[in-house]
């Protein structure tokens, strides 16, 4: 019995989709064709059209803004039927629905003309202006359709009636290129005397200009006096608005004149032009904008250079600087560099109403910064030099009064102060206040000025001026209190780059040129005081300045040596004994005269020089302070301050010991030896000093380490 395979069997024919596509392409339906309809008599025409009118009828029934379906339907009827009477009443018909769509109007004169119904299209065209004045399209339909049929008279009744609704620019320019193209110049010219009545713009008096220079021959005398009242019109109407002169063909304007001028070999004239706008010595008052004045000085350079004229050479430098510097001002109003440059400039040029505006402008301009940075100093110097240009220039006290007030005004005395400001005035009080009054008023003017600006610390040129005042008045005890003022607020101040050492210090040397001996030691004693107070310590930095003005005024000013070995002491007390003190004591009891030394100087006539000498008892002395400071340091000093000392012992040694002192110096000196210390998990290398009293101190370990040697060479 045989086997039935699972497997189905493969068809012999095999079907392709290439098959399925042809198949389907083969039997395709046919293209519908529209049976032709052909009209054999006029029964079968009217028919025809009745249907096809209703068919138009009933879509505009749908939507009567269908201007599409409008034009359709009338473009059948005359194209179709020749009915051009009911073509124009479909055309009146869509009128009616909307009469402002231009579009249709267009079309409507289009479809007269095109069929040379002329008067038709004349009667639609007067009735589109008539009711659409303002359309530029339908007037330039107008006057195309006029002089196409060469009705010249017609044009121009046509533009005098478009003239007449005062257009656009646009209007006149054509109005203007119709008559010069049939060269009528002198309508043309009648024509730009009412267009710029109406645009008294730079553009319309180009345009002029090109026209009368476009004639044969020209009229050198017309063109200047276009040139002339193009000017004239342009600066009165900018006077007329307040304004200055913004129109940037102004500058193309100046340039063509004075070209013009050029080819007629008028080059003085040329000149003057340029200077009448952009000269130093300019007569004529008129402000233009910024921009404007920039491209009439680019251009009177170039005009200097490529004319020769050598008289203004430098004036045209001048005017590029100018030029530069507004350049810079414009790209950063706070670029005070530039505003000083453009400042220096203006001044020289004598322009006294100018430079004060620029004045203005400058200080108007307040820098950002939040800071005392480089720009608000350069600001308020603008204000300095406004204030004194009006007081020794132009003779204005109180304007130069009220800008210094400004000056103060505009500053953020809460964050930073300039003292300058308030010492100018102060100057202008002290010249212009009545002599009764100007001591009170500089008091109080100075008063307020450290009560405003000690919120941001004190301001020393402040306090130097006010005493410095008081001072050549006579007025000491106010001079006092000034400094009194001064050193509470400096120690009140937070500012830690502000030191107070240098105000006690002033103060002291002013209670010296007294000879107030006693106000000087206590003041050096209230000093010492603050000291100790650890709050007010660090304003009164770097402490030894305080200590050492002390003993040089004991050493030097009363002679006083023991007094001044004292202060030496309770310094040493104060800051543990360091090794500079140390030194610095030693060497004093090296400078200072002694007992007979001085007896002698005592006894000197004024103004005698008195020759000092080192003697025998001076080196003891300092030997005896090196030789404690040495057991000092031994004991409770380290290593590294004691090695100071005893160099500074060696030098001193050096200069004023013998031979013999100095060996013994030099055996107290350390070796230096490198050693190794851990830390963390660092090894790190440093020096230290082997003083030969350590060394003797162990001669067991001393004399191991010896031997350990020999061993190793011997091993060798």
């Amino acid at each position: 019995m045989s086997e039935v395979s699972d497997t189905p069997k493969v068809s012999e024919l095999q079907i392709t989709s290439e098959q399925i596509l042809d198949d389907a392409y083969s039997q395709r339906a046919g293209k519908l064709n529209r049976p032709q309809q052909t009209i054999q008599d006029l029964d079968e025409l009217r028919s025809y059209q009745q249907t096809k009118r209703r068919e138009y009828e009933q879509q505009l029934n749908k939507n009567r803004l269908n201007f599409g379906q409008w034009m359709r339907y009338a473009k059948w009827e005359a194209e179709f039927n020749h009915d051009f009477a009911r073509a124009r009443s479909i055309f009146e018909r869509a009128l009616q629905v909307n009469v402002e769509h231009v579009p249709f109007w267009v079309h409507y004169i289009r479809f007269e003309l095109s069929h040379r119904n002329v008067n038709h299209a004349r009667n639609i065209l007067d009735r589109a202006v008539t009711i659409l004045p303002r359309v530029d399209k339908i007037w330039f339909m107008y006057v195309q359709a006029e002089e196409s049929l060469k009705n010249y008279i017609g044009v121009r009744n046509v533009f005098e009636r478009w003239m007449s609704w005062k257009p656009n620019p646009t209007a006149w320019d054509a109005y203007i290129a119709f008559e010069t193209r049939y060269e009528e110049f002198d309508n043309a010219e009648a024509i730009f005397q009412r267009y710029v009545t109406i645009y008294p713009v730079c553009s319309t008096w180009i345009s002029w200009i090109e026209l009368e220079l476009s004639r044969v021959p020209i009229d050198p005398v017309k063109i200047r006096g276009v040139f002339e009242s193009a000017v004239d019109t342009i600066v009165s109407e900018s006077k007329r608005i307040k304004k200055g002169v913004e129109d940037a063909q102004f500058t193309d304007l100046i340039e063509r004149w004075a070209l013009w001028e050029l080819q007629i070999n008028e080059v003085e004239r040329a000149n003057s032009i340029f200077q009448l706008f952009v000269g130093e010595k300019s007569l004529l008052v008129v402000k233009l904008s910024q921009k404007v004045k920039d491209s009439l000085q680019r251009q009177y350079i170039e005009f200097c250079k490529i004319n020769g004229v050598t008289d203004n050479i430098e004036g045209g430098i001048t005017l590029k600087r100018k030029l530069k510097y507004q350049q810079e001002i414009e790209a950063d109003k706070e670029d005070y560099d530039g505003w000083w440059g453009l400042l220096n400039i203006m001044e020289k040029e004598n322009r006294n109403d100018e430079l004060r505006q620029t004045f203005d402008l400058a200080i108007a301009n307040i820098p950002s910064d939040s800071t005392k940075s480089l720009r608000w100093r350069r600001y308020m110097m603008i204000y300095v030099r406004y204030a004194l240009w009006e007081e020794l220039t132009q003779n204005q006290p109180e304007l130069a009064k009220t800008i210094m007030e400004k000056a103060i005004s505009v500053v953020p005395h809460s964050k930073f102060t300039f003292g300058k400001c308030w010492i100018n005035l102060a100057d202008y009080f002290i010249r212009h206040s009545d002599k009764a009054n100007v001591l009170g008023d500089v008091r109080k003017l100075l008063g307020r000025a450290l009560g405003t600006t000690c919120k941001a610390g004190p301001k020393r040129n402040l306090f130097r001026y006010y005493i410095n005042f008081e001072q050549r008045l006579g007025e000491l005890d106010r001079v006092r209190k000034l400094y009194e003022k001064w050193l509470e607020t400096s120690l009140a101040s937070d500012l830690t780059y502000f030191s107070s050492v240098e105000v006690l210090l002033e103060y002291i040397n002013f209670e010296k040129s007294l000879q107030e001996h006693e106000r000087c030691e206590a003041l050096f004693e209230l000093g010492l005081q603050i000291l100790q107070d650890k709050t007010l310590e660090r304003r009164l930095s770097p402490e030894e300045a305080v200590w050492m003005s002390f003993i040089s005024y004991y050493k030097d000013d009363t002679m006083e040596y023991e007094k001044a070995r004292q202060l030496y002491r309770r310094l040493l007390d104060s800051n543990g004994g360091k090794p500079q003190t140390w030194i610095s004591f030693a060497h004093f009891e090296s400078a200072i005269l002694d007992d007979k030394q001085l007896e002698q100087f005592l006894q000197l006539e004024t103004e005698t020089e008195f020759e000092f000498v080192v003697t025998q008892e001076h080196i003891e002395a300092s030997r005896n302070v090196f030789m404690e400071a040495n057991t000092k340091l031994r004991d409770h000093g380290s290593n590294q301050d004691r090695y100071v000392l005893l160099e500074a012992w060696k030098s001193y040694e050096l200069e004023y010991g013998d031979s013999e002192s100095l060996a013994k110096v030099e055996k107290m000196l350390p070796t230096i030896v490198k050693k190794r210390k851990l830390v963390g998990e660092v090894t790190e290398e440093y020096i230290d000093y082997v003083f030969p009293e350590k060394t003797e101190a162990k001669p067991n370990l001393s004399m191991f380490l010896a031997n350990a040697k020999k061993w190793a060479l011997s091993q060798k």
